[in-house]
């Protein structure tokens, strides 16, 4: 079988690689189009960091080799969805990566199913492989950690990874902390520092949001809606939407709580722009925006939501 890989390495001087892939011998930009016939694992550089743990759903072994050359341990490889949901379970990864055409079919559904079953204090962070746009949208809307696009790039490889290793050392930090509290002396009193660090903080008047490449300050109180984008949020001003680097549950602990309730696990709504909440056709409860926007509230979290009314009435 004949590989088809194109490489382009600027501003530094190129060595062949295995496989004949020209590279730079420094910090290389390659550009590679991967497929069933492609080989870039040469072209990818091992990262220095400890390996993350993996469970990859992906029938396709390019994707395997590809990860397993960028550091990662790789503990169980499924061709499909039922293999996928068992090893995410069993095996505690630290990262599940998930083909969003698996086996053919529609591999965010096993996303959908390790949000719903797992605790979320301990659920494996959430990638999605994917080749065109709405599956981005809809891996998001689950409320995923991270979309990588085919095909895959050297580059695209190692950023995902490294944004992934980020997140999971602010997690470990945060159990850290919570884990020196709890032991500390006198619990029933906690030490001093721990006291200052949990003092609330005011609620958020303005964020700083992106459009555009440009940074942007908007008002909270012109903020109709705010839906998770993995570890990131987009805010909705109107029919604009703009983006926040901060996830969901960051944010949602800054808003006034008054003024903002969550009406889903990937959506907070302004209760001051809601303008209707009726039953819909096929029993869920929505809200329509000022905007005209209609956003689905999850069962369990109608009641809270019509008595967060009921108290402002």
């Amino acid at each position: 079988m004949t590989s088809r890989v194109r490489a382009r390495a600027t501003d530094a001087p190129s060595a062949t690689g295995a496989g004949g892939i020209d590279v730079q011998t420094s910090r290389p930009t390659v550009v590679c189009a991967i497929g069933t016939e492609a080989d870039i694992v040469p072209a990818i550089q091992r990262s220095s960091a400890p390996p993350l743990q993996m469970v990859l759903g992906d029938h396709d072994d390019v994707s395997r080799r590809c990860f397993t050359r960028a550091g990662v341990r790789m503990l169980r490889v499924c061709p499909d969805e039922a293999s996928t949901l068992n090893a995410a379970i069993r095996l505690a990864p630290d990262i599940v990566v998930v083909n969003a055409q698996l086996s053919g079919k529609d591999g965010l559904d096993v996303m959908k199913r390790i949000v719903d079953i797992v605790d979320p204090a301990a659920r494996p962070l959430l990638v999605v492989l994917g080749r065109v746009a709405d599956d981005a949208v809809r891996a998001y809307e689950l409320g995923v950690d991270g979309y990588l696009a085919l095909p895959l790039t050297p580059a695209r490889i190692l950023d995902t990874l490294n944004r992934m290793r980020r997140v999971l050392a602010d997690r470990q930090l945060v159990d850290f902390a919570k884990d020196v509290i709890a032991r500390a002396p006198n619990a029933g009193a906690a030490p001093q520092y721990a006291l200052a660090s949990s003092r609330p903080l005011s609620p958020l008047t303005r964020l700083l949001v992106q459009h555009a490449d440009k940074a942007i300050v908007v008002r909270t109180a012109n903020i109709d809606w705010i839906e998770a984008a993995g570890i990131q949020s987009r805010v909705y001003v109107g029919s604009t939407a703009y983006v926040m680097r901060a996830s969901l549950s960051a944010l949602v602990q800054r808003l006034d709580q008054t003024s903002f309730a969550r009406i889903h696990r990937s959506v907070i709504v302004n209760l001051d722009k809601v303008v209707e909440l009726h039953d819909a056709d096929d029993s869920d409860t929505v809200v329509v925006m000022e905007s005209g926007t209609r956003l689905r509230v999850s069962r369990r979290r109608r009641a809270e939501l019509t008595r967060r009314y009921w108290e402002v009435a």
